[in-house]
């Protein structure tokens, strides 16, 4: 899906990834009305502001993280 793709679905509670984050730990929330990411990778479960970068608002490799 395109970025506005997974800007709706955030919106609407989905965690998303790219495919170029290469690691389903790695996704982008809605919370406190802001856009961050989490990245369980580095294994510290805290949510951080997520910095766009034009790569990512052209990207058509965002995808749903299916909840585990």
């Amino acid at each position: 899906m395109d970025f506005y793709e997974a800007l709706r679905s955030v919106m609407d509670g989905a965690r998303v990834t790219r495919r170029e984050w290469s690691n389903r730990e790695v996704y982008m929330v809605m919370n406190e009305g802001r856009l961050r990411i989490m990245n369980g990778v580095l294994g510290d479960d805290r949510l951080h502001d997520l910095i766009l970068q034009d790569a990512d608002i052209t990207a058509e490799d965002w995808s749903m993280v299916a909840d585990a």
